[in-house]
């Protein structure tokens, strides 16, 4: 697939740009964008959707137009923070789950090959090396939580019927329906953990990017896994099927970060 980078027609460059200030100097570039990135994600869906309205109303435009960014804004702003790939992936797709490789240990490279199942991956040692965890993608794609769980951003500025999905009477289930209820976006972690196991890890974030559910799965699994997601079977399936086990569920039976046999 050929990309473009559509500079200036996402909601999160009308949000930089508006921001950014060019009094600093450009050493302190990095540090502007990503704390303008964690700024996004502190606002609420409602707050985002106006920058969400401006790049919609400029979709059309050419390069170049009024209300687009210059090319020196594109240059220092933009095209120094994100990469084509990761712009267009942070769009809602439906049908899309991204895959985020952060151990690049020459000893567990075969391993990675292992688990990778050849979809949408972001894979580059430069950008997503950590040892410490996966936050920093966020900084680089602040846009992934601009969604509801079927990949559109309409559909979550409305509020959560609690008469539709009441709470489970059990205690014990609530943590898991009140992720099903938070969470807004899925994918799939490659790290260090991840490789020595021969697990992949399945985390779900909420709009403000916090983890609110994780799983771990085998890699023969994943294509399964897949197919339910798909069909629907997201977090509050798990839910479904967790109502009524509460001893199941206090003794770790889909409890948050286990296996899923």
């Amino acid at each position: 697939m050929e990309w473009e980078a559509q500079y200036g027609k996402l909601a999160f460059d009308q949000f930089v740009l508006e921001r950014w200030d060019y009094t600093l100097s450009p050493p302190e570039d990095p540090l502007q964008w990503i704390s303008s990135a964690k700024t996004w994600l502190t606002l609420s869906l409602a707050q985002r959707k106006p920058y969400h309205d401006k790049s919609f109303a400029v979709r059309s435009l050419l390069p170049g137009s009024p209300g687009l960014p210059n090319q020196s804004q594109i240059s220092r702003v933009l095209q120094p923070h994100q990469t084509i790939s990761e712009r267009n992936l942070s769009i809602p797709h439906f049908h899309r789950h991204i895959w985020l490789r952060t151990c690049y240990d020459p000893a567990l490279a075969n391993k990675y090959h292992d688990l990778w199942n050849g979809e949408d991956v972001l894979d580059d040692e430069t950008l997503y090396a950590s040892e410490t965890g996966w936050e920093h993608i966020l900084h680089r794609m602040p846009m992934l939580c601009d969604r509801d769980k079927w990949g559109t951003l309409d559909e979550c500025l409305f509020p959560y019927d609690e008469n539709e999905n009441r709470p489970p009477e059990s205690h014990h289930i609530f943590p898991l329906y009140d992720a099903a209820h938070r969470e807004v976006f899925m994918f799939y972690l490659l790290d260090r953990q991840a490789l020595e196991e021969g697990l992949i890890t399945v985390l779900w974030l909420d709009n403000f990017g916090e983890c609110v559910w994780w799983y771990r799965i085998h890699p023969d699994q994943v294509l399964e896994f897949e197919g339910g997601i798909l069909s629907g079977c997201g977090l509050d399936w798990f839910v479904e099927m967790a109502d009524g086990e509460e001893e199941g569920v206090e003794n770790g039976y889909l409890a948050k970060g286990s296996l899923l046999d």
